[in-house]
């Protein structure tokens, strides 16, 4: 996709948008709402709340509803109480632009553009055969780092409000979540299947989650051409510049324990938020040192090793999750049985 690329500036209504192509692609649509956002703020950081949400539906969720509804606000997962968490969500954005100045948040979509039409010809001259109809969806709403969503569209969900609400400064970051989420996409397209939250959610197996971001996580390393703990793991706190790897082992038993567990457990979240979620306590069900994200790291150890064992990319990258799932727990005993910290 990087041979012939095609840039175009259009403007579709008031959505400023850049499309990226080639002769044989699809299309990938870069929805920058930076414009949306300021011309709303103004008008709404003086209103009620309910004033503000009902400007929010009209200047903000109109940019694309289906998007806000179904990934922002996640009414088919939960729609019975989709409209009370949505009441909940607004509360914490409209408190994360409150604390930013509106020249901050600005220049905090200027950074993601910039950084996302860098970082997009890294990864499609590593990946040539990259080939998306992706919605690039640089927009309010998104308050974690980033996501790849599969569902009547494709959309690349990219983490400003999240940018914005972070403490510790995250130079460096933003090119390791694009090409994470990126790399969702790309492994979609080579196994032939999205990750799908309904079924994720009814028959989904925690080890779904681990070969899902374990690949995405080796993606950053492939596409970036680095292999490293520091540059694959999403750790602005550092946490990982002090984990010991002699830990791995008592984890690896601990999650082939739990290797058929639900993927998505919605009555006892803490199951899987210990292994894939961020620096909450949730990680310390697992022990009271536990780096954030574990299971991303234990993903990429046990994909990492599948690659070592002479298994070409192309074809784990095909695997379903059957297939994949003898080599994944192969991987995990033998990280099992490596020398354990004293």
């Amino acid at each position: 996709m990087l041979k012939n690329l095609l840039v175009l500036i259009i403007f579709s209504g008031f959505i400023p948008m850049a499309v990226y192509g080639s002769g044989n692609s699809n299309y990938m649509e870069i929805i920058n709402a930076k414009k949306e956002f300021i011309e709303f703020w103004k008008q709404a950081k003086e209103k009620s709340f309910e004033e503000r949400k009902a400007l929010f539906a009209k200047d903000i969720e109109s940019i694309d509803p289906e998007f806000y509804l179904n990934t922002i606000w996640q009414a088919e997962l939960f729609p019975n109480k989709w409209k009370s968490l949505r009441d909940e969500s607004l509360r914490g954005l409209f408190s994360i632009y409150e604390k930013n100045s509106l020249e901050s948040i600005a220049n905090a979509y200027d950074l993601y553009d910039k950084i996302f039409r860098e970082t997009i010809l890294k990864f499609e001259k590593r990946l040539p055969d990259y080939d998306n109809s992706t919605k690039i969806m640089m927009v309010p709403g998104v308050t974690w780092g980033g996501s790849y969503i599969e569902d009547k569209n494709e959309y690349l969900a990219l983490g400003i409000d999240w940018y914005l609400k972070q403490e510790t400064p995250l130079a460096g970051m933003q090119d390791l979540l694009i090409v994470h989420e990126l790399f969702h996409d790309y492994h979609a397209q080579i196994r032939g299947t999205g990750i799908d939250m309904t079924e994720y959610v009814k028959t989904g197996k925690l080890f779904w989650q681990l070969w899902d971001e374990g690949m995405a996580t080796w993606g950053v390393g492939y596409v970036f051409n680095e292999q490293t703990v520091k540059r694959v793991m999403p750790d602005s706190k550092n946490y990982y510049a002090n984990y010991k790897q002699c830990h791995d082992a008592g984890f690896a038993k601990k999650f082939i324990d739990e290797f058929d567990n639900k993927a998505v457990d919605l009555e006892n979240k803490v199951n899987v938020k210990k292994w894939f979620g961020g620096y909450g306590d949730a990680r310390f069900a697992l022990g009271k040192d536990t780096p954030p994200m574990l299971g991303y790291y234990l993903g990429w150890r046990v994909i990492k090793k599948i690659e070592e064992s002479g298994i070409p990319p192309k074809t784990f990258l095909s695997w379903s999750y059957k297939e994949a799932r003898p080599h994944i727990l192969a991987q995990l005993e033998a990280i099992s049985h490596e020398p354990a910290c004293k």
